[in-house]
């Protein structure tokens, strides 16, 4: 992921462990994209380790593909939650 915007030259990752966040939004995503699917699994009479199994490759194949998404999603609830100031755009002392 780049450390800016090319456009407007917003740092992204704005403090140390800023990012940590993302992974309870990556958690949410995955876990909402595997219950349609164990769901269906469990419903049409699948045996529950086929379906746990299904969802675990599921799951490890989309964890790397949502990655940006994750931290993207974060980016933009932590501006609704914290708007930008000037010092978000100068020089980041954290690179």
């Amino acid at each position: 992921m780049a450390a800016k915007c090319s456009a407007c030259g917003f740092h992204y990752k704005r403090e140390p462990g800023y990012f940590i966040g993302a992974m309870y939004v990556s958690y949410v995503m995955c876990v909402a994209m595997m219950m349609p699917l164990v769901l269906y699994c469990m419903l049409s009479g699948v045996p529950m380790s086929v379906a746990c199994l299904v969802g675990f490759a599921q799951t490890t194949l989309l964890s790397p593909l949502i990655f940006r998404y994750s931290r993207g999603l974060w980016i933009a609830l932590d501006l609704v939650l914290s708007p930008i100031e000037p010092r978000d755009f100068g020089v980041n002392r954290y690179y």
